[in-house]
């Protein structure tokens, strides 16, 4: 394992983690730039530091990653001094290592940034929050990466008018965020995060195609969090673990793993969620048995993957 494990990036392409970044004790004296791969396969799982060429972003630690139409993207982070909004990519094909964009301070480019969260649609990517050790950026204000004509635009989201004086989300870092496809467009869910002084127990929806945010009333953290990890199924449940929670005179880390729907399940899910109540010790059951009892055989790998 690496030493530098601290706001490393994680992200899945297809049986593959990717792990990119981190910094070890104390946070800036080594940052790393190893892009790292941990086969998923069972009964193959290993852990390698990918051979790569080329051009390679600077070690650092709370950036952004993603893999598209094979490449391997950072976009941001920081070295602890200096913090960028720089986009570097890796092609999977032949391991080179380039330059997408480089920030030179030019008026329209997005101010550097760390713990920041993104959403790909198409060939564009939406940069959601972040800051630096001192600053919060706003979340009404959304840079946007063109891959194809390779631009900055800096869009305008529209607070929730559904809610009297007009809410919108307070600027943020150290949140989370997850992405799912619906009938009405891609959505994007937030959750948590700080200012750098105080920390947040909302979620927040936006829809990329009208960038229109939406507070969900209905679904709040069970307490302030930032410094945590989401991710959400193909069928829309969102999973959020560990973090940073406030206590009366501190703050104190935590393990906790929480779940919500963030969209109307399937019928099939919510009767597989159902039958794993009232038989909690399926997994325990042979695996032809789940068969002959009728339980289709995609729900019976989740339990015991071939």
């Amino acid at each position: 394992m690496p030493e530098e494990l601290a706001s490393n990036a994680m992200c899945m392409n297809g049986r593959f983690l990717m792990i990119f970044g981190g910094t070890g004790a104390p946070f800036g004296n080594k940052c790393s730039n190893d892009v790292l791969a941990w086969r998923t396969c069972p009964g193959d799982a290993k852990l390698q530091i990918l051979e790569v060429t080329g051009t390679r972003p600077p070690g650092q630690y709370g950036q952004s990653i993603l893999c598209y139409d094979g490449y391997f993207y950072t976009i941001g982070g920081t070295n602890g001094f200096a913090y960028n909004c720089d986009i570097y990519r890796l092609n999977l094909r032949t391991m080179t290592w380039e330059p997408v964009f480089v920030g030179t301070g030019q008026e329209g480019e997005p101010f550097g940034r760390y713990r920041h969260e993104i959403a790909r649609v198409e060939n564009k990517i939406y940069i959601i929050g972040g800051g630096t050790g001192e600053w919060a950026f706003e979340l009404m204000e959304i840079p946007m990466y063109d891959l194809e004509t390779n631009t900055w635009t800096v869009l305008t989201p529209k607070a929730d008018d559904t809610i009297k004086n007009t809410l919108a989300p307070l600027p943020r870092k150290c949140h989370s965020a997850v992405q799912i496809d619906t009938p009405n467009g891609p959505q994007v869910f937030v959750v948590g995060g700080s200012d750098g002084q105080s920390m947040f127990d909302d979620v927040w929806r936006l829809n990329i195609s009208d960038l229109q945010w939406n507070l969900m009333r209905k679904t709040v953290l069970p307490h302030p969090l930032s410094f945590h990890s989401s991710t959400v199924t193909s069928y829309g449940c969102m999973y959020i673990f560990g973090g940073i929670e406030p206590k009366e005179e501190a703050t104190c880390r935590n393990n906790t793993m929480y779940k919500v729907w963030i969209c109307i399940p399937k019928l099939s899910e919510i009767c597989w969620e159902a039958l794993l109540t009232f038989h909690p010790n399926l997994d325990q059951v042979k695996r032809k048995t789940l068969l002959n009892i009728g339980i289709p055989i995609h729900l019976v790998d989740r339990l015991q993957p071939q």
